[in-house]
């Protein structure tokens, strides 16, 4: 059996700590979660502090992650309205994409991975199937 090895960016989101317990419990995986603070999960993950809108931050910190095969991106900034910031968000996923891209040989694939915010969620009911605010 061949182990591979995740990044879950946002770790201590919802679906980010579902993530990480999940994979916790497969033996083909060795996990690292990244999030701004630990989550209170039990799992046999590593978990790194960083600030994903840091970019000198997440280069310093991801360099070392030479054997990550695939990223799971969970992590979402919400801001201060309920306008999506857009420009927050594209810079966090790239940071980590361009930290990790160069320095893992074995990266075999990238997978978004978003909840209800995508979808407006948190200003009110909204008819399903739903449209991201991009769609219209």
């Amino acid at each position: 059996m061949t182990t591979q090895k995740a990044l879950i960016v946002g770790a201590s989101g919802g679906i980010g700590q579902n993530l990480v317990q999940y994979l916790s419990e497969q033996e083909a995986w060795k996990i690292v979660g990244l999030s701004r603070s630990q989550p209170p999960l039990k799992s046999t993950a590593q978990f790194i502090a960083v600030d994903l809108l840091k970019r000198d931050d997440v280069v310093t910190k991801l360099e070392k992650l030479t054997d990550i095969t695939h990223i799971f991106y969970t992590a979402f900034y919400g801001g201060p309205t309920f306008s999506v910031p857009v420009a927050e968000n594209l810079a966090m996923l790239t940071n980590v994409v361009e930290a990790i891209e160069p320095v893992a040989p074995l990266l075999e694939r990238i997978v978004l991975i978003q909840g209800g915010k995508v979808y407006g969620r948190q200003i009110g009911p909204f008819k399903t199937p739903a449209k991201g605010f991009a769609e219209k």
